[in-house]
């Protein structure tokens, strides 16, 4: 299985963007069907950043996602909603070119107050909401976990709007180091939602997922991007991004879980 071990943060950043790209062009063009095209899209960004990446010298996950957008000619309106919890850094973004020509909203709050105000403009101006297309990234620069994610309303958000593509990506690193202290559930993390890549697919209510190559940024950090649908799409060998099912992905998974080859999948508790 290839390892993207990078030159530091650049390479295995442009790698994440690339990754970012590709995925979000696939939803794009999936939303440009003949049958939804003429339907909003709605894509939310969490911890988007400022639109660029000093460290990396590449343009970050708004300026990604509304470059593909731009490539895609469809009737109905795109509405983009950049969030993060850093106002410097919202400011910074809301001046982009690329940003102000867009209309993208770009809101300064916590990850926990972002998905249900969303979830809320959605059923107030869609007929039927369940039935939106949408994507929504994550980009923690950890794993699932309270501080960085609002899983809860991240579950509920999944489940209410089907038809939104999940893009993540996750530091395996962290999820490395608090699996031990789920395992053995004792104190706050008897009840502490750590779930593990095998149930993602049930807690995210998402049929079909693809997953990249474990890339080494440089440190002890280890990421991997996870995509969620359910409307079976392509994978991206070039991009060494799997379907989870295939062999490659579930080699992907067994070094993730650190099992060996058809050992049964460890079944971490998670609760809502």
């Amino acid at each position: 299985m290839n390892l993207d071990s990078g030159q530091g943060q650049g390479r295995g950043t442009e790698f994440k963007e690339r990754g970012f790209g590709a995925a979000l062009s696939v939803s794009l063009n999936l939303a440009n069907a003949p049958s939804v095209r003429r339907y909003p899209y709605y894509h939310v960004d969490l911890n988007c950043g400022s639109g660029w990446n000093d460290n990396a010298r590449c343009e970050g996950s708004p300026l990604v996602f509304l470059n593909e957008a731009a490539k895609v000619a469809r009737p109905g309106r795109i509405h983009t909603f950049l969030c993060d919890k850093s106002g410097t850094a919202i400011e910074k973004l809301a001046m982009h070119p690329t940003v102000l020509e867009s209309g993208a909203y770009c809101i300064n709050w916590d990850n926990n107050e972002v998905l249900p105000v969303v979830s809320q403009l959605i059923r107030a101006s869609e007929k039927n909401p369940e039935m939106a297309v949408g994507s929504l990234l994550l980009d923690p620069n950890g794993f699932l976990c309270e501080k960085t994610v609002p899983i809860p309303s991240l579950i509920k958000f999944c489940r209410v709007h089907p038809r939104f593509d999940l893009v993540m990506n996750l530091n395996l690193r962290v999820y490395w180091m608090g699996r031990p202290h789920k395992f053995a559930g004792l104190g706050a993390w008897a009840t502490k939602l750590w779930p593990s890549f095998d149930l993602f697919g049930e807690i995210f209510s998402r049929r079909h997922w693809l997953i990249s190559n474990i890339r080494n940024p440089g440190g002890g950090d280890h990421f991997v991007i996870v995509i969620g649908r359910n409307l079976r799409a392509g994978d991206h060998q070039a991009l060494g991004i799997h379907h989870m099912e295939s062999d490659k992905g579930q080699l992907i998974l067994d070094r993730i879980e650190r099992r060996e080859r058809n050992e049964p999948a460890p079944q971490l508790a998670f609760g809502f």
